[in-house]
C-alpha cells in the first residue's frame, strides 16, 4: 500500500468556501472530464464506485489500483498486490482529484491484494465490502475472500468479519437494500463458473448465503444493481461488455435483448465493471477501460498503457431498453438531490473526540469543533445545541505542510480573538522525532494556530507553516488563555516523552503567531491523586505496556468567587478516562496549582470544556464512551455546571 491514511491535496476553492458558508450543496451540472479518473501513481483504476461522504458533502470514488505501470511484474502479478485508492469530486462528479489510500487494517498476510470495493453509507456508518486475495500471485489459483469493514469517515476501516459465503474464491459484492428494509448481496462464485450468487442480510453484519441466482446462466463478473424510474437493474460485466437484466422482484433476472453497454463497436471502447449511481432520475455509469486520451496536437486518440475511469450517462431508447452513448460528453451533476444542509442531526448522533463548541454571538450560531484526520479539519452548527448541522469543511492542509497533507488534527478548537476566530488544533508527523527504549518512537506532536475571518473557515496559516510549540517536543491539546491583556497558550507535554505528562504555557505574541518565549511547566499529571499510573492501570498504549502519567485537554475558567480553575484530563481507572480541576492559588495562570483529590467525572468521558449558551448559562461539552453501545466510541455530551461557589460542581 502506498500510503497509510489518506492523502488531501487541494486546498478549499472559493466556490468550496462559498458553499460553506451559505451552508449549501446546490451546483450545476457540468461535462465530465474524459478519461473521468486516471490514478497519479500506478495508472490503473479499476473496480471504479462512487459514495456520498455526508462528513465532506462531497463524493467519494473508491477503486482497485492495479499497478499498471510497476516494472518487472511477471505477468497478473499486476494485478496483485493492488490498494483501494480514493478519488473525491467536489463538483458533482464532473472532475475527481485522488486524495489518496483507504486504510484498512484487515492484512493477515504479506503484500495482500485488495480488489473490488463496494462502499454503503447507513445510520452514520460506511460499510464496505472487499474483496481479498492472500498475496501476489501470477496465477488465478489462490483463495478470495469478502471482508466486511466498516468506518466513520469512509477513509480509515475497521475488519468486521470474513463472511461466510458459498465457497471460498469469490469476488466483487454488490449489496442492495430491499423492499422490506433487509440487505441483499450479489457476488461472483468463481469455482462454479463464475455465475452470480447471493447472500442476505437484516443488519449488514450478519450474512446468510442462498445459493446461484439460476435466472442469470450467463458467466460474469462485477454485478451491480439499482433503480431507475420504478424499474430494477442489473449490470453484469461479461468481458465483451456490460450485460443487462431486469427483475420485479430481485429475485428472478431477465436479460435484456440487443446489443452490449460499452461494447466496443461503433466507435466506443469497450468498459469493465460498473458502478451506477441515480441521482435525480439520471442514472451514472462509472466503468473502466484502457487509457484513451486526445493528442493535443493532432487531436488523436492515444492509448496509454494502464486503466481509468470513465462515466457516461444510462438512458432509455424508445423501445424501453437500457443504452448509453460514450461518444458523447457526459453531462453530470451528483449533487442534484442534495438538499441544503439542515440542522437535522439529533446530538445523540454525532460521533467524534475532544469536543469544542464555540458559542458565536455575532450569528448567534454555535460551531462544534473536534478531533478529525486526513489533513482536513470539519466542523457542525446549531441553533440550539440539540440539532447540528452535518459536517462542513473548514480547512483543508496544504500540500507541504509540516507534518504532511494528510495529517491528523486533535483536539481542534477555535476562539474569537481581536476580531479574528483562531484555530488551534494539534497534528503529528508520520516520522518518528526521537525513539526512547521501551517507549517506542516518538512523532513530533504540536499545536498550531490558524486564522480565519469566519469560524466556518477557510482557515489559513498565517505563521510560515510554523508551529506554536517547541520543535523537540511532542506537545498537544492547545487552548488559549488571555490574562490581563496578554494571550497565552496553556498546552501538554506528551507524557510519551516525558513519562510524567506536564502542562505547561507559553505567552503568545499580540497577533498569536509563533511564541518568542520558552514555556513554563504549571504541573505535573501525578499532582493529582486520581490522575492513574499507566502501568498500574493495566492500559495499553499504541500495544505497548508503557508507564507514566498523562496530560490531556487543558481548559481554563474563573468561578463566580474569581477562583481560577482548569480542567483537564486523564485516565483514572484501566480503560476509564476521567476529567478533574484544579486551582491556581494565586488566581494568576502562573500558579501555584493544587489538584482536587477525585476527578470532576470518572465514568469514561474527558477532555471538556466550558462555553455560555445565548441565554447565559454555563455548559460543560466534553466526550463520553457509553460501555453499554454495541460499538462503543465517542460523542460529545454536554452538561450543565455550577460555578456559583469558588469550585465547579457538576449538576446532575
Amino acid at each position: 500500500m502506498r500510503y497509510c491514511s489518506i492523502l488531501l491535496t487541494a486546498a478549499l476553492s472559493i466556490a468550496l468556501a462559498s458553499s460553506c458558508a451559505s451552508n449549501s450543496d446546490k451546483q450545476e451540472a457540468k461535462i465530465a472530464d474524459s478519461p473521468l479518473f486516471i490514478d497519479p501513481g500506478y495508472n490503473g483504476s479499476t473496480d471504479p464506485m462512487v459514495c456520498y461522504n455526508p462528513n465532506t458533502r462531497t463524493y467519494f470514488m473508491y477503486y482497485t489500483s492495479r499497478r499498471s505501470n510497476v516494472e518487472g511484474l511477471n505477468g497478473i502479478e499486476s494485478i496483485h498486490g493492488s490498494p483501494i485508492g480514493i478519488a473525491e469530486s467536489r463538483d458533482g462528479g464532473a472532475s475527481w482529484t485522488y486524495i489518496g489510500d483507504a486504510n484498512i487494517d484487515y492484512a493477515p498476510d504479506q503484500n495482500p491484494t485488495y480488489w473490488a470495493p463496494e462502499v454503503i453509507y447507513h445510520e452514520g456508518r460506511f460499510h464496505m465490502y472487499l474483496t481479498y486475495v492472500p498475496g501476489v500471485f501470477t496465477d488465478w489459483n489462490h483463495p478470495r475472500d469478502i471482508v466486511h469493514l466498516t468506518s466513520l469517515d469512509g477513509i480509515s476501516w475497521h475488519t468486521e468479519s470474513v463472511l461466510d459465503l458459498a465457497v471460498r474464491k469469490v469476488i466483487d459484492a454488490c449489496v442492495a437494500r430491499l423492499p422490506d428494509g433487509t440487505w441483499r448481496m450479489w457476488y461472483n462464485n468463481e469455482p462454479d463458473g463464475k455465475t452470480i450468487f447471493y447472500a442476505d442480510s437484516k443488519d449488514l453484519y450478519t450474512w446468510e448465503d442462498k445459493g446461484k441466482v439460476t435466472s442469470i446462466v450467463t458467466k460474469g463478473e462485477g454485478p451491480n444493481v439499482f433503480t431507475l424510474n420504478g424499474k430494477i437493474y442489473m449490470i453484469v460485466d461479461e468481458w465483451k461488455g456490460l450485460s443487462v437484466f431486469t427483475s420485479e422482484d430481485y429475485h428472478t433476472w431477465t436479460k435484456q435483448e440487443g446489443r452490449y453497454l460499452v461494447d466496443g463497436q461503433d466507435g466506443q471502447y469497450r468498459g469493465n465493471h460498473a458502478d451506477v449511481e441515480v441521482v435525480d432520475g439520471h442514472a451514472y455509469m462509472f466503468y473502466f477501460s484502457g487509457i484513451h486520451q486526445t493528442n493535443p496536437e493532432t487531436g488523436e486518440q492515444v492509448r496509454r498503457r494502464g486503466s481509468a475511469v470513465y462515466v457516461a450517462e444510462l438512458k432509455l431508447d424508445e423501445n424501453g431498453l437500457l443504452y448509453c452513448d460514450t461518444t458523447s460528453p457526459c453531462s453530470i451533476n451528483l449533487m442534484a438531490d442534495k438538499a441544503e444542509q439542515l440542522y437535522d442531526v439529533p446530538l445523540s448522533e454525532v460521533f467524534g473526540s475532544d469536543p469544542f463548541i464555540l458559542a458565536n454571538e455575532a450569528d448567534k450560531t454555535y460551531y462544534m469543533y473536534s478531533t478529525g484526520g486526513g489533513g482536513r479539519i470539519m466542523s457542525r452548527a446549531s441553533k440550539d445545541l440539540e440539532n447540528w448541522t452535518k459536517p462542513y469543511i473548514v480547512m483543508d492542509f496544504p500540500e507541504n505542510h509540516w507534518a504532511g497533507p494528510r495529517a491528523a488534527s486533535w483536539a481542534t478548537e477555535c476562539h474569537l480573538y481581536n476580531g479574528k476566530y483562531y484555530l488551534f488544533t494539534t497534528s503529528h508527523t508520520s516520522e518518528a522525532m526521537v525513539s526512547i527504549p521501551g517507549r517506542g518512537d516518538i512523532p513530533h506532536r504540536a499545536t498550531q494556530i490558524y486564522v480565519a475571518d469566519s469560524p466556518r473557515g477557510p482557515f489559513r496559516d498565517f505563521t510560515g507553516n510554523r508551529a506554536h510549540t517547541p520543535d523537540d517536543w511532542a506537545a498537544l491539546d492547545g487552548t488559549l488563555y488571555v490574562e490581563d491583556g496578554v494571550p497565552y497558550m496553556v498546552f501538554c507535554h506528551e507524557w510519551l516523552q516525558t513519562v510524567d505528562g506536564t502542562m505547561d504555557m507559553v505567552r503568545l505574541p499580540d497577533d498569536l503567531g509563533v511564541p518568542v518565549e520558552a514555556p513554563v511547566t504549571l504541573f505535573k499529571a501525578s499532582d493529582a491523586k486520581w490522575s492513574g499510573e499507566m502501568l498500574e492501570l493495566h492500559n495499553k498504549t499504541n500495544g505497548m505496556d508503557i508507564g507514566g502519567y498523562v496530560t490531556d485537554g487543558p481548559w481554563l475558567f474563573r468561578t463566580r468567587t474569581g477562583r481560577l480553575g482548569m480542567l483537564w484530563s486523564s485516565w483514572y481507572a484501566h480503560d476509564m478516562y476521567a476529567i478533574g480541576a484544579a486551582y491556581s492559588t494565586s488566581g494568576k495562570l502562573s500558579g501555584p496549582w493544587v489538584q482536587e483529590d477525585e476527578p470532576l467525572d470518572g465514568t469514561n468521558c474527558g477532555h471538556g470544556m466550558l462555553f455560555k449558551t445565548f441565554d447565559g448559562k454555563t455548559k460543560l461539552c466534553m466526550h463520553y464512551v457509553n460501555p453499554n453501545d454495541e460499538r462503543p466510541v465517542r460523542k460529545p455530551v454536554i452538561k450543565d455546571v455550577d460555578l456559583s461557589g469558588d469550585r465547579l460542581v457538576l449538576k446532575d
